[in-house]
């Protein structure tokens, strides 16, 4: 029922990992275990971020690939689709000793609130691209530059 310009924008707790750790601050997640998220959902997330960061609110960006969410779902019937996370504590009940509530760190919701309001504002101020244009920009600054990427013997 969603329209098919929707951009989508995944909210789950993930499981902790290296550089994603509660209390770090919300997760631009730019992938999961199967997949990698939408590149202008990406790029429209980071400056959303960009004002958090002027007002001291922590975050950080990684690909998640301790498992698969429903953003992959989204991505693959075509919509621009990205995510954010909260880094769990206790990931599906694992406790120290015994079985423990899972739990977030109120900073990180909190971050993310915040990041959600600065994303509204982009997708309000119609600062990104459609995903068309963004390709076409993209592929169009690889042509004019790929001559950088290539090694000596292969020009």
């Amino acid at each position: 029922s969603l329209p098919a310009h929707a951009v989508v924008i995944s909210l789950e707790a993930s499981k902790n990992l290296e550089g994603a750790r509660p209390g770090e601050g919300i997760i631009l997640r730019t992938g999961d275990r199967q997949t990698l998220f939408d590149a202008s959902v990406t790029e429209l997330m980071q400056a959303a971020a960009a004002g958090m960061a002027q007002r001291g609110v922590p975050h950080r960006k990684r690909r998640m690939d301790g498992g698969t969410c429903e953003g992959a779902l989204y991505l693959a019937y075509g919509y621009e689709t990205g995510a954010l996370a909260v880094p769990l504590i206790n990931y599906h009940n694992h406790g120290e000793t015994a079985v423990e509530a899972e739990a977030i760190h109120a900073d990180d919701l909190a971050g993310g609130v915040i990041l959600l309001e600065e994303i509204a504002r982009c997708l309000a101020a119609e600062s990104r691209l459609p995903r068309s244009l963004f390709r076409e920009q993209r592929k169009a600054w690889f042509y004019k530059h790929s001559s950088r990427f290539l090694a000596a013997d292969d020009q």
